[in-house]
């Protein structure tokens, strides 16, 4: 919009009477809204006789540092200035030394150049022209002296443009690229949503209402808690920030502050409970050694395997909530042998199907534990096969393999009852289970055994069709590496 004759009267210190040519000049610049439209239209307001060469201008961007731009031939070139120009008070032509500076930025000499400050908050620029005619120099000054305030506020226009713009610019390319969902709202229905926004949520207006005051939100597997910030009349921005992170660790904190104390629990129960066992695996003994009592040996042999199966549970208890006992090199496929071994009752009208892998697969750990570890696998997928009542041929999968130079897998496949998807995240945990008569603890020791000899535990599911446990563990090879190949035994 141009500016008004009054405005200019109030501001200007220039002519008596504003001229036409004064007029349009003002109409010209007033209209101008970027750097580049202020020099174009200030170079076609510059009468010809002054026979104006380059037009050269310096300025300071609060993103960019000090820029020059000139316009040659009508065409509007900008860059990075190399240093700060010279501090000019008044227009005057150029010295020797800014000539200098001249042709250190634009690699050419410069002879004679009107230097024009333009003193604008907050930053100061320059206005350079070169002239080729000296002869109407006297005029040039003044033509400029009257309009220079002109200059300056439509400079300052532009300026204020071109820092609102690149401040647009850097906030659209925060708000697409954040990497937390944002959106704008408008009377809570969302009109503009970052990319992380539309990829991750899909909220109504009734939900936005609700949750809009740092409430938490859960979608997708994942927990956002809700900042609603109104800007003005019905408009408001809402940040949904990722806290399933630090949901995860709160639950390991929980997770470890009871695995602390169940520790204790367990340390004091098998001190209780081994004390009395000791005493009647001892009396068992003494009186399994009198004669009168040799008829009862059998009973006492039996007593003592009782006795003997208590003290191991109790062991497996304490191995949940400590370090086991110093780890040797185990054979995963001997430890698996002796478990099904273990299991011959359990497995009874179960057809198995044992794959192993034909060389040694070893690891560090516990033998017992690991042994225990197997066994709570292999004793869950008999019995996930005995409640499906329906199912004519009840199978269980047993496969060894490497799958690198350095881990192996386990995987031990039902095609029992399955777990309901809700239930996979669950199974790990002490004491849950979806069993009537289950304690909740074999999986949660199983996976404690596998983490302490670096492996890591996987479930995968479909109810009524199958469970698979796949187990990776660091392959202990003192030699080469093996190749993959495997050979499977069906066990009748």
């Amino acid at each position: 919009m141009p500016f008004s004759e009054d405005f200019l009267k109030d501001r200007l210190p220039a002519p008596q009477e504003l001229s036409p040519s004064f007029i349009k000049f003002c109409e010209a610049l007033s209209s101008s809204v970027e750097l580049k439209d202020f020099l174009l239209n200030l170079k076609l307001q510059i009468p010809k006789k002054f026979k104006i060469g380059e037009l050269l201008f310096f300025y300071e961007s609060e993103q960019l540092g000090l820029r020059r731009a000139y316009v040659k031939n009508f065409i509007f070139y900008e860059h990075s200035a190399q240093q700060f120009w010279p501090v000019i008070q008044n227009i005057r032509l150029s010295s020797i030394e800014e000539n200098l500076y001249l042709a250190r930025e634009f690699g050419r000499p410069f002879f004679k150049v009107l230097m024009i400050p333009i003193k604008s908050s907050p930053k100061k620029a320059l206005l350079a022209l070169e002239i080729s005619n000296s002869r109407f120099l006297s005029s040039l000054i003044d033509f400029f002296r009257e309009r220079k305030a002109i200059l300056e506020l439509t400079y300052k226009k532009a300026h204020l443009n071109l820092h609102f713009k690149r401040i647009s610019y850097l906030w659209s390319q925060l708000f697409s690229y954040w990497w937390e969902p944002l959106a704008v709202l408008d009377d809570y229905q969302v009109l503009l949503g970052n990319d992380s926004f539309k990829k991750s949520l899909s909220l109504s207006k009734k939900t936005i209402k609700e949750k809009k005051n740092s409430g938490v939100l859960e979608q997708e597997k994942k927990t956002y808690q809700l900042h609603y910030y109104p800007l003005r009349n019905s408009l408001g921005v809402l940040y949904c920030q990722d806290m399933t992170k630090y949901s995860h660790l709160k639950a390991q904190l929980f997770q470890s502050e009871k695995m602390s104390k169940l520790s204790d629990i367990s340390q004091n129960m098998a001190h209780q409970l081994n004390n009395p066992l000791t005493g009647v695996k001892s009396m068992t003994q003494v009186l399994r050694a009198r004669p009168a009592l040799k008829k009862f040996k059998e009973e006492f042999a039996e007593l003592e395997k009782a006795i003997h199966r208590s003290q191991k549970i109790i062991e497996s208890f304490l191995s949940f909530s400590n370090q086991g006992n110093q780890p040797t090199i185990c054979n995963i496929n001997q430890i698996l042998g002796d478990t099904l071994l273990l299991l011959k009752r359990a497995v009874r009208g179960i057809r198995l199907e044992v794959g192993f892998y034909r060389r040694s697969l070893e690891v560090k750990g516990d033998f017992a534990l690991l042994q225990q570890a197997f066994y709570n696998l292999i004793l869950n997928a008999c019995q996930a096969l005995g409640e499906n009542k329906e199912n004519k041929d009840p199978v269980i999968q047993i496969d060894t393999y490497p799958i690198s130079e350095d881990e192996f897998c386990l995987k031990i496949k039902d095609n029992g009852i399955g777990i309901k998807q809700e239930n996979l995240k669950k199974i790990f945990q002490p004491f849950w289970t979806s069993k009537e008569k289950g304690t909740g603890f074999g999986l949660g020791v199983t996976e404690k055994i596998v983490q302490q000899c670096g492996g890591k535990i996987f479930v995968s599911s479909r109810e009524n069709q199958f469970t698979c446990f796949t187990v990776i563990f660091p392959l202990y090879l003192p030699e080469v590496s093996l190749p993959l190949e495997t050979e499977k035994n069906i066990n009748p």
